[in-house]
């Protein structure tokens, strides 16, 4: 997993938001929800639930999310 999709994903779900993370990112948000989308692919689980321009994590986010920091880290 490359760790800028981890980079992405740990933003979103900061910042719970495609846009923000972009902006903070220097990226586009097609690019950033384009990566979180491979995320979610790579570990066939829904990471985050985006309705009406509302986002929220899912049941397993929390779990992916910490790890993901962990990854960072090294």
């Amino acid at each position: 997993m490359a760790d800028r999709r981890l980079q992405v994903f740990c933003s979103v779900a900061r910042l719970l938001s495609f846009t923000k993370a972009a902006e903070s990112l220097h990226m586009t948000q097609p690019a950033v929800t384009f990566q979180v989308s491979q995320i979610e692919d790579h570990f066939k689980t829904h990471l985050v639930d985006s309705t009406h321009n509302k986002i929220s994590l899912t049941a397993a986010s929390p779990c992916a999310l910490e790890r993901a920091e962990k990854i960072r880290k090294t």
